[in-house]
């Protein structure tokens, strides 16, 4: 930083600006006062109390420019008054001690050490992007990083990603992975599967990135990693109806398709919520329990249900189920998922394996996003389900879900029926995932609608560009109205990381993704 250990002002404790434990208001000498980078929020400061053993760090959280005279003479006035340029500063000392800070205390330009240790920034652990400041990241500006213990487990997991649509979200959960999957100690047993639901944002990981510029690559210097593309990827897609090909854009995926055997646990996941009730549930279980493999088998069971319900001995039963409920079966598994998800269901590919997902240091792309919600959840449920139970059998593997629309999945409410069953299976990976090793990587326009499972256990949440509109939902109540309006404002590579060991709220920078996110021309 310009000027570091430069001594700019001195603290005031007087009326309004009295110090508290937590924070204190300092002046800049009037020479510096025309120096508005030095009130940026987030700037780091030392404050120099002269106590034997500790040392004092402030952030800036805001600033003000006061003048000696009153509205009415500044107006009518031709001379002006005196002015002062007070900030306001978030204390954190290296003893712990809450005390206010002294009045008369000089006040010095923090070294990029004196940054990290305001922050309590780990000096190991993986890198995310460059601390920043409003106008830039300043000369030798440190690597931001997260503690591994706190993104991978056991302290803490999960990461929640949020903004508006087309404001680099997605980029930086590569950036994440990236770092995850190149570090020679993580990727020993780490492995990422992400669920691409949209676009094709995640569909070429592999592939190198036109845009990147020399400034993304210097970052990448900077953070150690390197600005290549993902060396193991793995790519799967439902296969295509016809049975000739795969249901993606990336027509060298591996197509994978499952039968009855395979998912009859998960179906719920793809019933629409409006078709769901107790009968329909029941039935289901007892469909499961016969000895079944493929969905064909079981349409030919419900025909012969039906035709035993509408005779004159069924008298409108069979086996313990009213004909209305088989032919509403019969119906959402024929004519629904049997020809409507043709080739997710009932084709000639191989299931997923879920040995083939762990493998440790791979990415793996699940395309979805040609599917409907209904289908979508039913993959994300059957891959999570399959998953979660290899996990609590060994303590050997790390996965990380990379999850788009997560709101979609798991929102606020959603008490019972199909979405309430996936978003059950995404609040227990949040609530439980870091003791078994499986993690959330979940990114969505709105956190504010994303369950409050998930919001309240994730370590790191990562804020883009919002809406207004959204940061006056509730769970932004806590942050300072100059955050707010920051978050509002941020450029496109910028975001705000809150995480669990920070002191504050921390600005950086990340570069590109190393990979590209749209077809290479």
């Amino acid at each position: 930083m310009e000027n570091v250990g430069e001594v700019v002002g001195e603290t005031v404790s007087v009326g309004k600006y009295a110090s508290k434990p937590y924070e204190c208001w300092f002046y800049l000498y009037s020479k510096f006062a025309d120096r508005i980078e030095l009130m940026q929020s987030g700037f780091v400061y030392e404050v120099l109390e002269g106590i034997e053993g500790d040392r004092c760090y402030g952030i800036v959280e805001t600033s003000t420019i006061e003048t000696d005279q009153n509205i009415l003479t500044a107006t009518l006035s031709r001379r002006r008054g005196l002015s002062t340029t007070a900030i306001k500063l978030r204390i954190t000392r290296q003893s712990g001690l809450d005390a206010p800070v002294k009045d008369k205390c000089k006040v010095k330009i923090a070294d990029p050490d004196i940054v990290k240790k305001a922050y309590n920034i780990p000096d190991e652990g993986i890198p995310i992007g460059i601390f920043a400041l409003p106008s830039g990241c300043p000369p030798n500006a440190p690597v931001v990083k997260l503690k591994p213990e706190y993104v991978l487990g056991k302290e803490g997991a999960h990461l929640n990603v949020g903004g508006k649509s087309g404001w680099a979200k997605t980029a930086f959960a590569l950036v994440l992975c990236k770092a995850i999957l190149s570090d020679p100690v993580y990727s020993q047993n780490t492995t990422v599967i992400a669920f691409n639901v949209k676009a094709d944002d995640l569909l070429w990981p592999d592939k190198k990135n036109p845009l990147l510029t020399d400034e993304d690559k210097k970052y990448y210097n900077l953070m150690g990693i390197s600005p290549e593309p993902f060396e193991k990827v793995n790519l799967y897609a439902p296969e295509s109806s016809d049975g000739e090909g795969v249901n993606s854009l990336r027509e060298d995926a591996k197509p994978f398709s499952w039968e009855w055997i395979d998912v009859k646990d998960q179906l719920h996941y793809c019933i629409a919520p409006e078709d769901w009730n107790e009968r329909l549930e029941a039935i289901l279980v007892d469909l499961a329990a016969e000895d079944a493999k493929e969905f064909r088998e079981i349409e030919s069971l419900l025909r012969r249900w039906l035709n035993e319900a509408e005779s004159p001995a069924g008298r409108g039963w069979a086996h313990g189920h009213h004909s209305a409920t088989i032919r509403k079966t019969l119906r959402i598994i024929s004519s629904g998922i049997m020809q409507r998800y043709k080739g997710l269901v009932c084709g000639n590919s191989d299931p997923l394996g879920v040995k083939d997902l762990v493998k440790p240091g791979f990415l793996n792309v699940i395309d979805i996003s040609r599917l409907r919600a209904p289908a979508q959840r039913l993959v994300i449920g059957k891959v999570v389900s399959d998953i979660q139970s290899f996990l609590e059998k060994t303590e050997e593997r790390c996965v990380v879900y990379l999850a788009d629309e997560l709101n979609k999945f798991a929102p606020v409410k959603a008490k019972e029926g199909p979405i309430a069953g996936i978003k059950a299976i995404l609040d227990d990976i949040a609530e439980r995932g870091r003791s078994i090793r499986s993690i959330l990587l979940g990114i969505q326009q709105y956190p504010s609608q994303t369950s409050n499972a998930i919001l309240g256990n994730v370590a790191t949440s990562i804020y883009a560009r919002m809406k207004p509109t959204e940061l006056d939902a509730s769970i932004y109540r806590g942050y300072p109205r100059e955050k707010k309006l920051m978050i509002q404002g941020l450029r496109k590579g910028w975001v705000l990381v809150d995480h669990d060991e920070f002191n504050d709220l921390v600005l950086i920078r990340f570069p590109r993704p190393p990979c590209a996110q749209s077809r290479p021309q």
